[in-house]
């Protein structure tokens, strides 16, 4: 099948009313209401028709819409973006169109954000800070128990300073379904046996925490071409914060000052 004649489907996930509302649709975007489990969907496309985890959205975030993409849409072509987040050819470009996507596509087997270090040290010591710890260590004992041959790339992952992070994607349905197949498996052990006793609301968030993890350490394994991509970002906290922190002066201060002297104990 030609380029031309795919189904391309770029789902803008958002558990806002408000949000979702403001969100551009057209022929490749497609708005999807995560986490309705049941609620008035407002028209939208939501998550919680055919095979649905939507009453987990409090704590798998947009693996809901995630989930749902894979067992429920036909598109040769998906994507995942968020409300605030698109992929776009420039930093303050338009965000990727039909045109644009088949022509990254021709050499490229999937389309992500460009990687970035994280702000502590490693990976691992990064994830520590801000969240707990134990629930990353879970995923390597399941990584062991599950896919042994998944470990090399588990550490490589954990050991590095560099993410795609947001758990965003463009490619070949056929590509991301082995994904999922690979991760949701993962996840769902993890969920049996993590102990959320104490957790704030932003840490019970911890799957989509953990799969932007998780989804590099797959990336490693896989031998694609990747497109990294600059990122259309929406709203003036979030572009001022995320211009910000990439200051190399502003996260020295960040890392060593003011959360190593003044916030030792310090968890977002």
């Amino acid at each position: 099948m030609n380029d031309s004649n795919k189904k391309i489907q770029i789902y803008v996930v958002s558990h806002s009313e408000h949000d979702i509302k403001d969100i551009k649709a057209n022929d490749i975007y497609v708005p999807l209401f995560v986490g309705r489990a049941g609620k008035d969907n407002l028209g939208f496309l939501s998550d919680d028709t055919g095979d649905n985890i939507s009453e987990k959205n409090s704590s798998y975030c947009e693996l809901t819409g995630l989930y749902w993409i894979w067992k429920n849409s036909t598109a040769d072509i998906i994507g995942l973006a968020h409300y605030r987040r698109y992929f776009s050819k420039w930093k303050f470009g338009k965000r990727l169109e039909r045109k644009d996507i088949e022509e990254i596509l021709k050499d490229y087997d999937i389309i992500l954000p460009k990687k970035s270090n994280v702000l502590f040290g490693s990976v691992y010591e990064d994830y520590d800070h801000w969240n707990h710890i134990k629930d990353l260590d879970l995923c390597e004992d399941v990584i062991k128990e599950q896919c042994p041959e998944y470990l090399e790339n588990y550490y490589n992952v954990v050991n590095g300073n560099t993410l795609y992070g947001f758990n965003m994607f463009i490619a070949k349905k056929e590509l991301i379904d082995p994904y999922c197949e690979w991760v949701f498996p993962i996840i769902a052990e993890v969920e049996k046996r993590v102990d959320m006793t104490g957790y704030t609301d932003y840490h019970k968030r911890l799957y989509g925490f953990l799969t932007e993890r998780l989804f590099d350490v797959w990336m490693d394994k896989q031998n694609l071409k990747v497109k990294e991509s600059e990122l259309k970002l929406k709203g003036l906290r979030l572009i001022v914060y995320m211009w910000f922190v990439k200051i190399p002066i502003v996260r020295w201060v960040y890392v060593h000052i003011y959360a190593g002297l003044l916030h030792k104990d310090m968890r977002r």
